[in-house]
């Protein structure tokens, strides 16, 4: 089997170019409908379900089921209640894992801490700098 010249490679594409192309159908947007609000308000529902499901199997030790209806109980109660709102959850206290991650640190030991933490080389630094602080 012979190699193709660039002669060749040339009237290919040559050739290639004079052929009408295939174009891709479009999608017309007015007759794709977009999400309706409620279509997304019930993906939000669905998704809160689940990361709450998630979260109570693993903070109590509770099996899928009994934890998806509690999920769901409460999803629905803070639909009622709360729904539409911007509601403010705080992160988590830290000052317990930069104290431990104070008393762990030794200076040669930094990979294995940022590991057990699941932090980052300057934040460790950070916390360790910060030594009167709790």
């Amino acid at each position: 089997m012979t190699r193709p010249t660039a002669a060749d490679r040339a009237a290919a594409t040559f050739h290639a170019a004079r052929q009408p192309r295939m174009e891709q159908p479009t999608v017309n947007q007015a007759t794709t409908p977009a999400p309706s609000a409620r279509t997304r308000a019930e993906e939000a529902a669905v998704q809160l379900e689940h990361e709450m499901t998630q979260i109570v199997v693993e903070e109590t030790g509770l099996r899928e089921p009994l934890a998806g209806q509690l999920a769901r109980a409460i999803v629905r109660g803070m639909r009622q209640r709360m729904g539409g709102e911007d509601t403010y959850i705080p992160a988590p206290d830290k000052s317990e894992r930069n104290a431990a991650i104070r008393a762990e640190f030794r200076g040669t030991n930094l990979a294995e801490v940022c590991r057990k933490y699941g932090v980052g080389k300057s934040t460790v630094y950070d916390i360790v700098g910060q030594r009167g602080a709790a």
